[in-house]
């Protein structure tokens, strides 16, 4: 098996952990919170049903076609599942969802899917230490004061991105408490240590590993890599990775600081797929290495999935993992 694609998320100096920097509280720069790629919760309960929403709330799609493999289906805004008071569009990034019958060497991804950081949103800071970050409001009722300390004006998209993430969190945390044995171990980490705590106990061990999707080709850092019109999957290009026991997939969430959500979903197996361009950039340097979660039961999934992906409830279906999203394995 090929080495799969990682990430040192502890960098040590002299025998020492090296500092990380703690945000700013000083107002931000006005361009959004990267949004996530898809929503991070497939199905939603309320008072123990299932209701066909998802958690978070965007608007909805733009009309697109979609290729899986050989296939092309058309995807025009989804109708408007209620939630609360208000309808919710399904907001997921163009090739990041796929069927696994999809998944082989030769299927083509849509054209213009982006696996890179979006170069015109603003870097999250990241905390290092638990203690740091929970020295700071982590609450939608201090709505109020976490915008002001961040220099976010109230009623903009910015604090929209601010509130759905807390909303989504504040569910996290009552799920957490009211210990549900049926839900899945699944947290939102507001700090470094945070993050590694959570997936060490979700995965059973003290030294879990990071896997993470690496774009190839120029740029760096946090800039927008260049990245092919078009991508194909390689020959041999498709690998499993990790041991086959559990994964913590660690998704990005919209905030002024570095907050993840992470889960520990079951029926879930990794992948790693190479990538590479096709057409007028069909240059060897070009491509990615990707990783891919493929959730194997989605039986409880909402239908605009199904009707998005033209498959059949309960079939195995996958989501690449962008740049800035981090797999855990056990090993």
């Amino acid at each position: 098996m090929r080495q799969h694609p990682h990430v040192k998320w502890n960098i040590k100096r002299g025998g020492r952990d090296a500092p990380t920097p703690t945000p700013s509280l000083t107002p931000l720069p006005n361009a959004l919170f990267e949004d996530a790629a898809y929503p991070v919760k497939w199905n939603i309960k309320q008072g123990g049903h299932d209701v066909s929403a998802p958690t978070l709330s965007f608007p909805p799609l733009p009309s697109e076609t979609i290729t899986l493999g050989a296939s092309a289906v058309s995807v025009s805004d989804p109708p408007q599942p209620h939630h609360g008071h208000g309808g919710i569009g399904m907001h997921v990034q163009l090739g990041m969802l796929f069927t696994m019958k999809s998944l082989f060497p030769g299927a083509l991804l849509p054209e213009g899917t982006k696996l890179a950081h979006d170069i015109g949103a603003a870097p999250p800071l990241r905390f290092a230490s638990r203690a740091d970050a929970d020295a700071v409001p982590f609450d939608y009722n201090d709505l109020d004061a976490i915008l002001g300390r961040f220099g976010i004006r109230r009623g903009s998209k910015k604090a929209a991105q601010v509130a759905e993430t807390l909303l989504t969190c504040g569910e996290v945390t009552a799920a957490a408490s009211g210990g549900d044995s049926g839900e899945e171990p699944r947290t939102c980490a507001t700090s470094h240590e945070a993050v590694i705590s959570f997936a060490a106990s979700a995965l059973g061990t003290s030294a879990p590993r990071a896997a993470t999707t690496v774009v190839h080709g120029g740029g760096g850092g946090r800039r927008r890599r260049e990245e092919p019109r078009r991508y194909v999957v390689a020959p041999d290009g498709v690998d499993r990775i990790g041991s086959g026991g559990a994964v913590v997939p660690c998704h990005p969430m919209p905030y002024p600081y570095e907050v993840f959500y992470c889960h520990r979903p079951s029926d879930a197996v990794a992948l790693r797929v190479e990538l590479a361009s096709v057409g007028e950039d069909g240059d060897a340097a070009l491509g990615a290495t990707a990783v891919a979660v493929c959730h194997m039961n989605t039986t409880m999934w909402d239908a605009h999935y199904f009707d998005m992906l033209n498959a059949r409830r309960g079939e195995p279906i996958c989501h690449y993992m962008p740049q800035s999203y981090v797999l855990w394995l056990a090993i």
